[in-house]
C-alpha cells in the first residue's frame, strides 16, 4: 500500500516545531532591541525632545513618505502631536522631498492631513474647537476634513464616553479610506495608558483590558492605528507646546469629575501619587508594558491554535455554513484553556460578533460545552449573547449565528 501522506494537522505540528528556533530567535533580538531603547529613554540625565521619542518608539522609516490622517480635537496632546509629526518629516526626509525636480513629488504637508469631529456636545464650545483646528490646519499647509455630530437633541442627553469614541473612530476609518491614509493617528499619551488601566480595572477586565492602548492596531482592513505620543507624558506635552509657542483648546468637560476618566485623573491619582509616591504612574505604565508582552505571547499561542483547528477541520471535512466556527473538543488538542479562549476572542473580532456581552461565565459554559460537559456529552447546546447558538455535534462544537 502506498504510504499515507501527512494530514494538513500533521504539517501544521511539523511547523510549529520548525518554525520555534527561528521565532524564538527573532523574539529574543526584539527584546534585546526594545530594551535598548527603554533604557535610552528613561535615563534620568537624558532629556529628549518629544519628536526624539516619537522618532525612537514609532521610527520615521515606517511612516516617513506615507500619508497620515491625524485626529486633532484642538487640545493639547493632539496639537503637540501634528507639530511633532511635521517636523520630524521636515527634519529627516523634508529635504529629499522638498528639493525634488518634479512636481509629481509630494510636499511635506500633503502627506499629512487632519481629521476633526464636531460632536456637539458642549454648543458653542465645541464650535470654538473646530474653528480653532480649521484654523491651526490653515496655518500649518495642511488639509482639513470636519465631520459633525447628526444625533437628535434626545440621543445628545443619552451621550456616553463610549457612544463618542463610536462616532469618532466610525468617522476617522471613512476619511482616511476617503483622503488615501494608512495610518489614522491620535495623541494618546502614557498619562491615558494609566487611566486607562485603572479605568478598564476598576469595571472588570481582562489581561488586554490593563494592556493597552498599544502603540498600533488594527482600525480597519486596510487601516492601522497608530499612537506616537504612547511613550510621553502631559507635562512633556505641556514643555513642548510652550518650548514652540503654539496654544490649543481646554476643553471645561475635563474638570468635570462626573466623567470616570476625569475622577481618575483629578481625585485618585493624586491621592495615589500621595500615598505611593510620584512614580505610581510610571509603575501603573510598566505593569501595563509587561501586560501587553504577555497579551502579544499569548495571541501567539491562540494565532497557532486557530491555525491547527482549521487544519483538522479541513481533515474531517467540516465546512460550515458561512459565518459559522466549528472547534475540535479541548481532547483534541495539547492548548491551555486561556489559549484556547483568546482563539476564541479572535473568531468573534474576524466574523464581527460583539464580544461586550460576553461574560466570564459565558466562557466558562462555552469550555464545558467543548469539554462535553454540558448535558449529553454528542448533543448539547448553549446560548450565548448576540443571538448566537453554540452546539455539540458529536466532537466538535459549532458556533453560529441562531437559524444559520
Amino acid at each position: 500500500m502506498p504510504s499515507r501522506g501527512p494530514t494538513g494537522a500533521e504539517e501544521v505540528l511539523s511547523g510549529r516545531r520548525e518554525s520555534a528556533s527561528s521565532s524564538f530567535r527573532v523574539r529574543k533580538l526584539w527584546d534585546i532591541k526594545r530594551q535598548e531603547c527603554l533604557r535610552y529613554l528613561r535615563k534620568p540625565d537624558v532629556l529628549m525632545s518629544l519628536e526624539h521619542e516619537i522618532d525612537a518608539r514609532w521610527p520615521l522609516a515606517n511612516w516617513g513618505e506615507t500619508r497620515l490622517l491625524v485626529a486633532v480635537s484642538g487640545g493639547a496632546d493632539s496639537v503637540a502631536l501634528l507639530h511633532a509629526l511635521l517636523r520630524l518629516k521636515k527634519r529627516v526626509v523634508g529635504e529629499g522631498l522638498q528639493t525634488a525636480s518634479t512636481a509629481a513629488e509630494p510636499s511635506i504637508e500633503s502627506l499629512v492631513d487632519v481629521a476633526h469631529f464636531n460632536h456637539g456636545w458642549r454648543g458653542t464650545a465645541s464650535d470654538r474647537d473646530e474653528a480653532f483646528v480649521a484654523s491651526l490646519c490653515q496655518r500649518l499647509g495642511v488639509r482639513f476634513y470636519v465631520g459633525r455630530n447628526t444625533q437628535s437633541n434626545a440621543e445628545l442627553l443619552s451621550k456616553t464616553e463610549e457612544q463618542a469614541r463610536d462616532l469618532r473612530y466610525a468617522f476617522l476609518a471613512e476619511t482616511a479610506y476617503a483622503c488615501g491614509a494608512r495610518y489614522v493617528v491620535t495623541g494618546h499619551t502614557a498619562s491615558d495608558r494609566v487611566e486607562t488601566v485603572l479605568h478598564n480595572l476598576f469595571r472588570g477586565t481582562g489581561l488586554s483590558g490593563v494592556a493597552g492602548p498599544s502603540l498600533t492596531r488594527q482600525l480597519d482592513r486596510d487601516l492601522v492605528l497608530a499612537r506616537p505620543l504612547i511613550g510621553c507624558w502631559r507635562e512633556q506635552i505641556v514643555d513642548y507646546l510652550a518650548k514652540i509657542a503654539e496654544t490649543h483648546c481646554e476643553d471645561a468637560s475635563n474638570a468635570d469629575t462626573q466623567y470616570r476618566r476625569n475622577f481618575l485623573r483629578h481625585k485618585l491619582l493624586p491621592l495615589l501619587r500621595e500615598e505611593y509616591g510620584d512614580q505610581v504612574d510610571q509603575r501603573l505604565c510598566s505593569f501595563s508594558e509587561l501586560s501587553e508582552e504577555a497579551v502579544l505571547a499569548l495571541r501567539e499561542s491562540a494565532r497557532e491554535y486557530l491555525r491547527l483547528v482549521e487544519a483538522l477541520r479541513r481533515d474531517a471535512g467540516r465546512v460550515g455554513e458561512r459565518g459559522s466556527a466549528w472547534l475540535p473538543a479541548l481532547d483534541h488538542l495539547d492548548f491551555a484553556w486561556v489559549v484556547v479562549r483568546e482563539g476564541l476572542r479572535e473568531i468573534w473580532h474576524t466574523r464581527g460578533w460583539k464580544l461586550q456581552g460576553m461574560t466570564r461565565q459565558h466562557w466558562d459554559a462555552v469550555r464545558e460545552l467543548l469539554e462535553g460537559k454540558s448535558g449529553s456529552e454528542r448533543e448539547a447546546s448553549l446560548n450565548l449573547p448576540g443571538n448566537l447558538v453554540a452546539r455539540r455535534e458529536g466532537a466538535w462544537v459549532r458556533i453560529s449565528q441562531k437559524g444559520e
